[in-house]
């Protein structure tokens, strides 16, 4: 898990890699929809949140795995 931790924050760090992620894992999410659902193999979050100023809704999916201790 260190490894991974650390190559995340490596790649985190560069300036890059909104511009170029940010259009990839739209198509992403957008093919894992089907019917209004988001079809995947994790369970999924659906985060829902205002913007502070301009007052629209933003609804952003978020996969989570569970660490056993229920």
């Amino acid at each position: 898990m260190g490894a991974y931790r650390s190559f995340v924050r490596w790649m985190g760090a560069k300036p890059w890699v909104p511009t170029v992620a940010a259009p990839v894992l739209q198509r992403v999410d957008t093919a894992m929809l089907h019917h209004g659902r988001h079809v995947t193999p994790f369970p999924t979050l659906l985060l829902t949140t205002t913007g502070r100023r301009s007052g629209t809704r933003h609804e952003s999916p978020l996969w989570f795995l569970r660490d056993g201790a229920d």
